[in-house]
């Protein structure tokens, strides 16, 4: 038995989720901490969405040090979660916004790879949108799309399931880059919101792999609003 996961090994999830084909696009304030915490139950692979390198201006609220500066960020995570979890098979796709020009690339590994969870952890519409597409396109009927928003203190996640309804509900939340409201420089992001956002994105993946073998045993939320500086919490 691996004692690294002997804490949870009797969870109902625990043995599915190991043969979990996942993709991530974006590391960033949330996906930095997601691509860890899915490294710790285990999937049994990961491809990420990331063209970017670490900043400092990203060290207060994602999973980067001052010695990740000016590194690609997918190369010191894949360093951090080695240290810190099992090894998980890992691999990269080189585009963080998803340019029109990548989708063709970008379909053809996903219908190789056939992922049964596909996270949006981006900081663009376009690329959630593009991203959201793709996952429609290629993925089959037992699959999931789980796509987390957030600011500095709060954050919106929506667990998007292949029903029609569902998905409409989804399309509708969607809207350009340029109606974002733009918020102030200093307050955008910080550590504790963007770690419980890739908590609750986790626990929607794990209810659904959950409800596949137990029939609909957990609850599904179509959508959940946090907000952390009211400790207030919305499920639609």
């Amino acid at each position: 038995m691996d004692e690294k996961r002997l804490r949870f090994i009797d969870a109902e999830w625990a043995q599915d989720i190991t043969f979990q084909d996942v993709i991530l696009g974006g590391i960033g304030g949330i996906g930095s901490w997601l691509a860890l915490l899915l490294s710790r139950v285990n999937v049994r692979s990961l491809l990420i969405f990331e063209d970017d390198i670490v900043n400092f201006h990203n060290i207060g609220g994602q999973l980067y040090g001052i010695d990740d500066v000016g590194k690609s960020k997918y190369d010191s995570l894949i360093k951090t979660m080695l240290n810190f979890s099992a090894p998980v098979e890992t691999s990269i796709f080189p585009g963080r916004r998803l340019e029109k020009y990548m989708l063709k690339d970008a379909s053809s590994t996903l219908k190789v790879l056939n992922p049964s969870i596909v996270f949006s952890a981006f900081d663009n519409m376009s690329a959630r949108e593009m991203l959201f597409n793709l996952w429609l396109d290629v993925s089959n009927e037992n699959s999931v799309f789980i796509d987390g928003r957030m600011s500095a203190e709060s954050f919106q996640v929506f667990t998007v399931k292949k029903d029609k309804d569902i998905i409409e509900r989804y399309k509708a939340s969607l809207f350009s880059d340029e109606e974002v409201p733009e918020d102030i420089c200093t307050l955008r992001a910080t550590t504790h919101n963007g770690m419980t956002c890739a908590s609750v994105m986790l626990s929607s993946a794990l209810n659904f792999i959950t409800n596949l073998r137990y029939s609909n045993s957990r609850p599904y939320d179509f959508e959940l609003l946090v907000s952390l500086n009211q400790l207030f919490i919305t499920r639609l």
